[in-house]
């Protein structure tokens, strides 16, 4: 049997990628069956990282002062407390994430494979969240610049904004 030029481009085409992704897969699971605590180095990661990123936005979220309701907050920090929480909550959905994807218990071969499919397959539901969180990041940054910058006499300002910029870079 022989086949036009471009079916058989299109088959070696399919033929690689196929392979491809077989090579991530397994690579993948491979990484999972001999991880210690059953998620790969990149989902250890993730998880220290969001972690992290609750813990501080619940320091974030305590009110300098101490209001009897959540009515009487400032401005300012009722919005920083809104930003936390919107983040908490995208951060509990990457932690639940990362938590269906680990491995552990018997049959941590077919399990490793399994879950590697299942990541590969939510690859981009995980990047999006990633750049949901890192938007947060981002948003909680600038709202606490600004608060420095409001809260520190004008006098202090250029040293204050020279301080800022360091920390930045």
């Amino acid at each position: 049997m022989v086949l036009d030029p471009l079916t058989a481009l299109s088959v070696a085409g399919t033929i690689v990628q196929f392979v491809d992704y077989g090579t991530k897969v397994l690579s993948r699971s491979q990484q999972l069956y001999h991880s210690t605590k059953g998620a790969g180095p990149l989902d250890e990661e993730l998880d220290l990282i969001t972690t992290h990123l609750t813990k501080l936005t619940a320091k974030l979220t305590r009110p300098l002062s101490t209001p009897s309701t959540e009515n009487e907050l400032p401005g300012e920090e009722h919005a920083l407390r809104e930003l936390c929480d919107a983040c908490n909550t995208v951060a509990q959905e990457m932690v639940a994430r990362l938590e269906g994807l680990k491995v552990d218990g018997k049959h941590r071969m077919f399990k490793s494979v399994w879950q590697a499919l299942k990541s590969t397959w939510s690859e981009k539901e995980a990047n999006a969240l990633i750049k949901r969180l890192s938007m947060f990041r981002e948003s909680l940054e600038l709202h606490i610049l600004v608060e420095l910058r409001y809260a520190f006499p004008s006098s202090l300002e250029p040293t204050v904004l020279i301080f800022l910029t360091c920390i930045r870079i």
